[in-house]
């Protein structure tokens, strides 16, 4: 649906940035180490973004590579793995970490990330 964002960074912090795109700021939920990769606010910014609606929610994923939001969307399709949880992975697993531990069937690695059991590593990498 909206592929990514590019404009302007207005704001950023740990969870979220905002884009000023033509004078509309859209607030993007971040992975937690994307904002020492952010460049300087007034500055261009370009994010691959997911969109997530819910019933209650509608919320913008915004990703600095394509291949973090594989690995956010690889991580989505999962059962009992929700955005929140999917953003962690990014946030704690490079896309090549977590892309040889799921080739590899490497359990530790993918339960370094809180919240990641035994049992939610293997859903990961059988899916």
């Amino acid at each position: 649906m909206i592929a990514f964002v590019k404009g302007i960074l207005a704001f950023k912090d740990a969870k979220q940035a905002v884009v000023d795109v033509n004078g509309i700021g859209y607030s993007v939920d971040v992975p937690a180490n994307a904002k020492d990769r952010l460049p300087e606010i007034g500055a261009e910014v370009k994010f691959y973004t997911y969109y997530h609606c819910r019933e209650n929610e509608v919320k913008l994923f915004g990703f600095i590579s394509k291949d973090e939001l594989t690995v956010f969307e690889t991580a989505l399709s999962v059962k009992g793995i929700g955005p929140a949880l999917a953003l962690n992975i990014v946030s704690k697993l490079p896309p090549a970490e977590f892309q040889r531990a799921v080739r590899d069937s490497d359990h530790t690695t993918l339960m370094r990330v809180p919240r990641i059991t035994k049992e939610i590593a293997q859903l990961i990498i059988i899916k």
